[in-house]
């Protein structure tokens, strides 16, 4: 597998990754991951697109927010960082293969769901049901029909 190939997925996990943030911030309190833009959550200062680069822009503002510099939690380079890492393992593993794309989307969801179990000791239903790709309902056990008949009157 190209290692360029890699690098390029693995770049692309750092931008999940910084999505993966808004969603965990987010979703358990029931805000939108599309509007508004990112913002401090202290001063409420939108974060311009230069502070907005997954990892680097962390460690360039020396983990602070530009405008009132309180601490930026480990967690934000930490799952851009991961996604990244897992995703670079998994195009090694697949390569260009139509199986890629769902591994990724599954990493990602299983890294949502764990940052933000470590964050709010929460699982958001919605997004639980939907990584499983199928209704609670579909993971019980299929009904018998009763013993010694079909089931029907």
């Amino acid at each position: 597998m190209s290692s360029i190939y890699v690098a390029i997925v693995g770049l692309f996990g750092l931008a999940v990754g910084s999505f993966l943030n808004v969603a965990v911030s987010r979703v358990p309190a029931g805000r939108s991951v599309l509007r508004p833009r990112s913002a401090c959550p202290r001063c409420a200062t939108p974060i311009a697109a230069r502070d907005n680069i997954p990892v680097v822009s962390w460690l360039l503002l020396g983990r602070r927010c530009r405008a009132c510099r309180v601490p930026i939690p480990a967690r934000y380079p930490l799952v851009e960082a991961l996604t990244a890492i897992l995703f670079a393992a998994e195009a090694l593993r697949f390569g260009r293969s139509e199986v890629l794309p769902a591994a990724l989307v599954f990493t990602a969801g299983l890294l949502a769901l764990a940052a933000c179990d470590a964050e709010h000791f929460l699982l958001p239903g919605g997004c639980s049901t939907r990584l499983s790709g199928s209704p609670p309902r579909a993971c019980s056990p299929p009904r018998r029909p009763p013993a010694g008949g079909t089931g029907s009157a």
